[in-house]
C-alpha cells in the first residue's frame, strides 16, 4: 500500500499604482495518489541468506517473484490575482503495473514489467472561477 502527496504554494501581494491598493495573488498545487496491490514469492531454497535486497535488508533470493499495483488520484490547481480566484480539480487516472523475476540473483535472472492505462488523467471540476469583490 503507498500513499503519496505532493503540493506547492506560492503567495504574494501586489501594489495596482492606478487603484492605489495592494491585492493578494499566488498559486496552490496539491497531488495526492494512492496505490496497492498484491505481492508474491517463492524462495530460492539454495539461494544465500543474505544473497539479495537492498544494503542493511539483506533477504534470501527469490526463485520467482510477482508485484502488482493499481495506482488513483487527485490533483488541485488553483491561482488567485486582484480579480478572481480560478482553478481546476482533476483525477490522475486509473494505471495497473505487473512486474515479474524468475531466479532472482542468479546467472540467469529474467524479469520485467508493464502498466496499462484503464482510465486517462481528466478533469473532475474543469474550471472553478471566483470573482472576487472590490
Amino acid at each position: 500500500f503507498d500513499v503519496g502527496f505532493g503540493g506547492s504554494v506560492e503567495i504574494g501581494r501586489t501594489k495596482r499604482e492606478c487603484q492605489g491598493d495592494k491585492c493578494w495573488n499566488g498559486t496552490i498545487a496539491a497531488n495526492f495518489d494512492v496505490g496497492g496491490g498484491p505481492f508474491g514469492s517463492a524462495p530460492n531454497p539454495a539461494s544465500d541468506p543474505l544473497a539479495c535486497g537492498p544494503e542493511g535488508a539483506q533477504r534470501p533470493c527469490d526463485a520467482i517473484r510477482l508485484q502488482g499495483n493499481l495506482k488513483v488520484g487527485i490533483n488541485v490547481q488553483a491561482g488567485v490575482n486582484c480579480e478572481k480566484v480560478e482553478g481546476k480539480i482533476g483525477h490522475n487516472g486509473v494505471t495497473i503495473n505487473a512486474k515479474f523475476i524468475l531466479a532472482e540473483g542468479s546467472w540467469v535472472e529474467v524479469g520485467g514489467s508493464r502498466s496499462w492505462v484503464l482510465v486517462n488523467s481528466g478533469d473532475i471540476l474543469p474550471v472553478i472561477d471566483i470573482p472576487l469583490s472590490n
